[in-house]
C-alpha cells in the first residue's frame, strides 16, 4: 500500500496518493499501529502539505510516533514534516525547534536529505545563500546516496534559492538540471515547478517568450494533478510576464485568475498581492477605472489582514492613477502623504518626489520640478545598494531610466548643462563601477571643471550621448569646456542604426551611399564634428542603440564621402565616472602574453577556424623575447584560463568562436575544446591585464542595458579588472581578422597604445581594396576603462 501511496505522489497525482495513504485511518483505532501504517500517516500529511491543507495536515502531525526502535526515524520524519508545517504557516518558531529535534537525532541518510531541505526552506524568505547551501548539500547528499527523486526535489529549491539570491543564471542551470531529472523520474510536479521557477528567472532576465512558456506548462501540469495552491503562484507569474513583455490584455487575464482562485482557497495574502499587480497592469494599460477599482479591493485585503505594509504601495497606485485621470491636485496630495509618512519605503519615496517632479514641469514650474526630481536622485544615491539589493541591478537600472530622462530633460530646459551632466553620470555604469571597486561616489557631483579635467587627462574629447523618447541628447566635454547638442528622439535613432548596421554588417551594397549613413552623421555628428582636430582622439560613451553602432563607419561627407575613421581615433567608454576613477594608464616595460585559441572542434558543430593558429603564432612573433604562454588545439579549454593564473598578463588574446546570448548576456560564451567560457565565468576570475582581445564574432555582447550598455564580454572582463579590451560587434572574417590583428598587434609591440594601433590597423586594411568595406575591419572596437589606453 505504502509503495503504491509513494509511486503516486512522486509522479505527481496528489488524489490517487491521497486515497491510497489515507488508508492507514482503518486502523487507527486498533492502537498505535505497525511501522507501515506510521508511514502512510506521515505520506499522508506530506500529501495533505503538497495541497496546501495545512489544517488537516497538523492534525496528522500532532501526535508523536511511538518510542519504539522498530519504527526506525518515523519520529525524525514528523519532526521534518513539522518543521516545513512551520515554514508554510510563517510559524518560525515552531519551525525551528522541530528542525533542533530531527537534527540532534537524525541518523538515516534519507532523513539527513529530508533535514537539509526543510533547513532551505526555513532560511529561503530571509537568507537566499543560507538555503542555497542546504539545497546543494541536499542534493549532493542524494546523488550520493541514491534518491533520485529528493535530488530532483533539492535541484528545483536550489533553483529557487538561486533567484531569489539575484544568481539568474545559475538559478536557469539548477532549474534545467532539476526539470531533466524530473522528467526522467515521471515526477510531474517537481517538473512543473521547476518550469515555474525557470519561468520567473526568464522573465526577470527581460526574456520573456522563454518565460510565459515555462509558466504555461507549470500551469497545465498542476492542473492536471490538481495542485491548485501552486497553479495559483503560477498564474499570477504567468501575468508578471506577460505584463513584462506589453501584452496586458493577458496579464490582466492572468492575474484576475490567480486572484479568483487565492479567494476560493481563502488566501487572502495572496489575492492581495496579486489584486495589487493587477492593478498595475491596469494602469500601464491607462484603464484608470479599472486600476482604481483593483487598487481599492487589495487596499481592503490589505487592512483586513492588517498588512500595514503592503498600504504605501498601494497609495503609489492611487497617486498614478489620479494622475493618469489628470487630477494632478489630487497625485500630489497622495504623494505628499506618502513622503510625510514614517513607513513609506525609500523605494516609493523617490517615485513620489519623481511623480511630484513631473506633475510641476508639467506646469511649467521649473524650479520646483527641479527641487523635486533633485530629492528623488538624493534618495536613490544615498540608498542604491539597498534599492538594487532586492533583485537583479541591471534590470533595475533599467527601471529607473525613465527617471532619469525626466530629470535630464527638465535640466536642459533651464538650459541647465552641467547639473544634467551629472544626472547622466549619476545613472551610468554603477554595476560595472563596484566590480571594479572604483570610487565612484562623487561622480554625480562632478562639474564642468572635473568633467574637463577627465578629459585632459585622457588626452582625448569625450562624448557623451544620452537618448530619450521625445529628444535626446550629446555633450562635447574637452579641456576647452562642455558643450550640448540636441538630438532627435531615441525611436528615430533606432531606425536609422538599424537600417545602417544591417547594411554595413549584412548588404553587399557600398555604404559610402546609403542614406541612413549619411542620416545618421547629420543627426549625431555633424554638429560635433566641426569642434574636433583632424587625428584628434575621442572617448565615446554610446546609450541605447548607439552601443550597437561603431561610429566609425559614419559617411563624412565632405570635402567627398568618406568613413569618419579617417578622421578621428575612436574608444568607447562606459562612462566619465570609470575613467575618472582609474589612475592614467602605464604601459608596462615587458608586456607578457597570454594566448588561448585555435580549440580543436571536432565532435562539434562548430567549423574549424582555418587562420587562427597562423594568427596566434604571428601575435607571438611580435612578442618575441618577451613572457608569453599560448594554450592550441586541445589544450585550449574552458579551464585552462583559471590554470593560467590570468592575473600575471599584461595582454590576453582569445582566437575562437563566440555566440552572443541578447536573453542572458552573462551566458554568452567563447567556445573553446570541450566546453565553452562563459562570460560569467570571467566575472569570478580577478585580472590586471592592460588588454584582453576576444577575436570572436559578436564577442562584445548583444543586449544593451539601460544604464550599464552593452553587456557580454567586454563588459564581462573590464568587471574582471581589464584596462582595455577588443570585443567584435558582428560576425567576423576569418581572414581579415587574422590580418587586422596581425597589424594591431605588431603596432603594440612598437610601444603605440590600443586605439592608436587598432586605427592604423584598420586604415591598413581599408585602403585594400577587398577589405574595404567595413564589414571587414570595423566589428572590433576598443572600450576602455582607464585613461591612457
Amino acid at each position: 500500500m505504502y509503495e503504491r501511496a509513494w509511486a503516486a505522489f512522486v509522479s505527481g497525482d496528489l488524489e490517487a496518493a491521497a486515497r491510497a495513504a489515507s488508508s492507514h485511518t482503518r486502523f487507527a483505532t486498533r492502537g498505535p499501529g505497525s511501522r507501515w501504517v506510521w508511514s502512510l500517516r506521515l505520506l499522508h500529511a506530506e500529501v495533505l502539505d503538497a495541497q496546501s491543507n495545512w489544517n488537516a495536515e497538523r492534525e496528522l502531525l500532532r501526535a508523536p510516533v511511538p518510542a519504539d526502535p522498530a519504527f526506525g526515524p518515523l519520529e525524525v520524519r514528523r519532526q521534518i514534516d513539522l518543521a516545513v508545517l512551520g515554514v508554510r504557516t510563517k510559524d518560525a518558531a515552531g519551525a525551528r525547534r522541530a528542525l533542533d529535534e530531527a537534527a540532534a537525532a537524525v541518523r538515516d541518510p534519507e532523513m539527513r536529505i529530508r533535514l537539509a531541505l526543510a533547513e532551505g526552506l526555513s532560511a529561503a524568505t530571509d537568507h537566499p545563500d543560507a538555503a542555497r547551501q542546504s539545497f546543494g548539500a541536499a542534493a549532493a547528499l542524494a546523488a550520493q546516496a541514491g534518491f533520485p527523486y529528493w535530488q530532483a526535489q533539492a535541484l528545483n529549491n536550489l533553483s529557487y534559492a538561486l533567484k531569489r539570491a539575484a544568481r539568474y543564471e545559475e538559478s536557469i542551470e539548477a532549474g534545467q538540471m532539476a526539470l531533466a531529472a524530473a522528467e526522467k523520474l515521471g515526477a510531474r510536479r517537481v517538473a512543473a515547478l521547476a518550469h515555474g521557477n525557470l519561468g520567473s528567472a526568464y522573465a526577470i532576465l527581460g526574456d520573456f517568450e522563454n518565460a510565459i512558456g515555462q509558466e504555461r506548462q507549470a500551469i497545465d501540469t498542476f492542473r492536471d494533478i490538481g495542485a491548485r495552491a501552486n497553479m495559483m503562484i503560477a498564474l499570477g507569474e504567468l501575468g508578471l510576464a506577460y505584463d513584462g513583455a506589453g501584452d496586458l490584455r493577458q496579464a490582466v487575464a492572468n492575474h484576475q485568475a490567480a486572484f479568483d482562485l487565492a479567494l476560493a482557497m481563502n488566501r487572502k495574502d495572496d489575492a492581495a498581492r496579486h489584486a495589487e499587480n493587477l492593478s498595475l497592469a491596469l494602469i500601464k494599460a491607462r484603464e484608470w477605472d479599472r486600476a482604481a477599482e483593483w487598487n481599492q479591493r487589495a487596499s481592503a485585503l490589505a487592512r483586513e489582514l492588517d498588512a500595514e505594509g503592503n498600504l504605501p504601495y498601494l497609495e503609489r497606485n492611487r497617486a498614478s492613477i489620479a494622475l493618469g485621470r489628470g487630477d494632478a491636485r489630487e497625485a500630489a496630495r497622495i504623494c505628499h502623504g506618502l513622503l510625510e509618512s514614517a513607513g513609506t519605503p525609500p523605494s516609493l519615496r523617490w517615485v513620489a518626489w519623481a511623480m511630484l517632479g513631473d506633475i510641476e514641469s508639467d506646469a511649467r514650474h521649473p524650479a520646483e520640478a527641479d527641487r523635486c526630481l533633485e530629492q528623488a536622485l538624493r534618495i536613490i544615491e544615498s540608498t542604491r545598494k539597498g534599492l538594487f539589493d532586492s533583485g537583479h541591478r541591471i534590470t533595475l537600472l533599467s527601471e529607473l531610466m525613465p527617471f532619469y530622462q525626466l530629470y535630464v530633460d527638465v535640466l536642459c530646459r533651464q538650459k541647465n548643462d552641467q547639473r544634467a551632466m551629472q544626472v547622466v553620470e549619476s545613472g551610468r555604469a554603477r554595476v560595472l563601477a563596484e566590480g571594479l571597486e572604483l570610487d565612484d561616489s562623487a561622480a554625480p557631483r562632478a562639474g564642468a571643471p572635473q568633467f574637463e579635467r577627465v578629459a585632459r587627462q585622457a588626452h582625448a574629447s569625450i562624448l557623451s550621448f544620452w537618448l530619450a523618447p521625445e529628444r535626446s541628447f550629446a555633450w562635447l566635454i574637452s579641456s576647452g569646456g562642455v558643450q550640448r547638442f540636441d538630438l532627435p528622439g531615441s525611436e528615430t535613432v533606432e531606425k536609422l542604426v538599424t537600417a545602417y548596421r544591417e547594411t554595413v554588417e549584412h548588404s553587399v551594397r557600398d555604404p559610402l551611399k546609403n542614406p541612413a549613413g549619411a542620416a545618421l552623421w547629420q543627426h549625431l555628428i555633424a554638429p560635433v564634428a566641426a569642434h574636433l582636430h583632424p587625428g584628434e582622439r575621442l572617448i565615446v560613451i554610446p546609450d541605447g542603440a548607439l552601443y550597437r553602432l561603431n561610429l566609425e563607419t559614419l559617411v563624412t561627407p565632405a570635402p567627398q564621402p568618406h568613413y569618419w575613421i579617417d578622421d578621428i581615433e575612436l574608444a568607447v567608454a562606459p562612462s566619465i565616472a570609470i575613467l575618472a576613477s582609474s589612475a592614467p594608464g602605464k604601459k608596462a616595460e615587458a608586456p607578457s602574453l597570454l594566448v588561448i585559441g585555435a580549440p580543436d572542434y571536432a565532435g562539434s558543430r562548430y567549423r574549424p577556424l582555418a587562420n587562427a593558429e597562423r594568427e596566434i603564432r604571428e601575435i607571438q612573433a611580435s612578442f618575441s623575447g618577451r613572457v608569453q604562454q599560448a594554450y592550441l588545439r586541445a589544450q585550449a579549454t574552458p579551464n585552462v584560463y583559471r590554470q593560467a593564473d590570468p592575473r600575471r598578463y599584461s595582454l590576453i588574446h582569445f582566437a575562437a568562436h563566440a555566440e552572443a546570448n541578447a536573453e542572458k548576456p552573462l551566458e554568452s560564451a567563447v567556445i573553446l575544446s570541450r566546453g565553452k567560457l562563459y562570460a560569467r565565468d570571467v566575472l569570478g576570475i580577478p585580472i590586471r591585464a592592460d588588454l584582453v582581445t576576444i577575436s570572436s564574432c559578436s564577442s562584445a555582447g548583444s543586449r544593451t542595458y539601460a544604464g550599464e550598455g552593452l553587456v557580454g564580454f567586454a563588459w564581462a572582463f573590464m568587471r574582471a579588472g581589464a584596462r582595455a579590451v577588443v570585443a567584435g560587434l558582428w560576425d567576423v572574417s576569418d581572414s581579415s581578422t587574422e590580418q587586422l590583428m596581425n597589424g594591431f598587434y605588431r603596432r603594440l609591440a612598437a610601444g603605440a597604445a590600443p586605439v592608436t594601433a587598432m586605427r592604423q590597423a584598420k586604415l591598413e586594411l581599408l585602403r585594400e581594396p577587398d577589405f574595404a568595406r567595413p564589414y571587414y575591419w570595423a566589428p572590433f572596437q576598443v572600450y576602455v576603462a582607464a585613461m591612457g589606453q
